[in-house]
């Protein structure tokens, strides 16, 4: 301990666990990013069906 600072090193993976708060913020994150982009997706679908001339290909999608 050096300057009233003590410094804890932890094995890799457990911070939710020791940090339970975070687990509650990473899953309101990863459902407001699945609906994000589910909403785009529809959308750019939709899109793409309107314009009869343009077809929709997901992997070009995901690649964007």
């Amino acid at each position: 301990m050096e300057g009233g600072i003590q410094v804890e090193f932890l094995p890799p993976n457990t911070t939710s666990l020791i940090q339970p708060m975070d687990q509650g913020i990473i899953r309101a994150f990863k459902a407001l990013y699945m609906k994000n982009t589910l909403e785009d997706l529809v959308a750019c679908m939709d899109a793409a069906q309107e314009d009869e001339d343009e077809t929709f290909n997901l992997k070009a999608y995901w690649r964007q």
